[in-house]
């Protein structure tokens, strides 16, 4: 179960790394193939990370120790979400910047990109090129967090062999009575 889980974190790590790939041209088949392997990898890392949990655990403790473990995947998921949150919001402030540093008068994709706009009001063309950072920059952030999400998969991924591992004569996570 430790390879399994092992196996399942690397999986989710390459999984994420792939999905900072992602763009606005990408195919159906690709993203539902990383949403195929991203579930199996969780699949793979929880079901070996509960059999160690349960493995050892009299039966009167069963209950008990589902809704602790429950209690703390629920806080860990709140956690994990804020972060991310607050990682995307500052990656997007950083990325605007960076982006609406290359937007002026002096520089020549913009002048291009004028040009072509020609028709249309200065006003106008200010808000459009403004969309189109803000559409960069949550893009941008997205898949920086993807991969440093992959990154600190891989770099954590050793942790699941100082687990021990469940005697094979244990009894199964949920037995069927």
């Amino acid at each position: 179960s430790t390879i399994t889980a092992f196996v399942s974190i690397v999986m989710l790590a390459i999984v994420s790394c792939l999905s900072s790939t992602l763009s606005k041209s990408m195919t159906y088949e690709f993203i539902s193939g990383i949403g195929v392997l991203e579930g199996i990898g969780i699949m793979g890392m929880f079901i070996p990370l509960m059999n160690v949990l349960f493995f050892k655990l009299p039966k009167r403790l069963e209950n008990d120790a589902s809704g602790f473990f429950n209690l703390v995947r629920c806080l860990a998921n709140s956690f994990a979400a804020s972060l991310a949150a607050s990682m995307i919001a500052r990656n997007q402030q950083i990325s605007f910047h960076d982006l609406s540093t290359h937007v002026s008068h002096y520089a020549r994709g913009y002048q291009r990109w004028d040009q072509t706009l020609s028709i249309l009001p200065q006003t106008i063309k200010a808000a459009l090129a403004q969309a189109i950072i803000l559409q960069q920059t949550y893009l941008i952030s997205f898949l920086d967090l993807f991969y440093f999400c992959g990154i600190g998969m891989l770099l954590f991924a050793w942790i699941v062999f100082l687990m021990k591992a469940p005697k094979p004569s244990s009894s199964a996570v949920m037995p069927i009575e």
